[in-house]
């Protein structure tokens, strides 16, 4: 017969004990890996809900702030005698980004195209709405910006590059996020005001 010597005191029988105390030691290594798998899962999952509860915070004060600046935009061309529209042309002359304060640029070598080009591209830095989409049977007010980037659409509805722009003839093309300003286009139907 085969006896089992430990340093536990040397008695048969100890193997079997030895076997059961590193299975429980086996089971609570498990056990404390899952709860520290628990703990990391539920941090990352609170982090998340934070980032995400931020960017939507971030975004509806981006949108207010640029429904704003498009109302203060507004009532500064009413003050210079412009006609007030639901929405104003940004090609005209009398655009605001022609009071701005541009830098001290010489246009008179420049193309008409490129100036035009240049005037737009200070337009969009300025974060001016180029209008303001109201509907109101689904409460929509967002304001119109310029381009479809995610941080525009974050912010704002965009116009599609190659469309018409507010006020001029033609169509004009408008995204937004499904999720967003648009989850409520399913309730709209012909004949509503927009």
């Amino acid at each position: 017969m085969f006896k089992f010597w430990t340093s536990a005191g040397g008695k048969e029988g100890s193997g079997k004990r030895t076997a059961q105390e590193g299975k429980r030691r086996g089971n609570v290594s498990i056990r404390m890996v899952l709860i520290w798998t628990q703990r990391v899962l539920l941090v990352s999952g609170v982090a998340l809900i934070g980032v995400y509860g931020a960017a939507r915070i971030e975004s509806l004060i981006a949108s207010d702030i640029a429904l704003k600046k498009f109302t203060a935009e507004q009532t500064a061309l009413d003050a210079l005698g412009t006609e007030s529209e639901e929405t104003v042309p940004r090609g005209d002359e009398s655009s605001v980004s022609e009071q701005m304060d541009l830098p001290d640029v010489d246009f008179s070598l420049w193309g008409e195209r490129r100036a035009r080009a240049y005037k737009r591209g200070i337009e969009k830095q300025s974060g001016i709405p180029l209008a303001v989409l109201r509907i109101p049977k689904i409460h929509l007010e967002a304001p119109l910006l310029e381009g479809t980037d995610d941080l525009t659409l974050n912010h704002a509805v965009g116009r599609i590059a190659g469309t018409a722009r507010p006020g001029e003839q033609g169509n004009i093309g408008i995204a937004g996020h499904r999720d967003s300003f648009f989850r409520g286009l399913k309730d709209v139907s012909v004949g509503d005001a927009i």
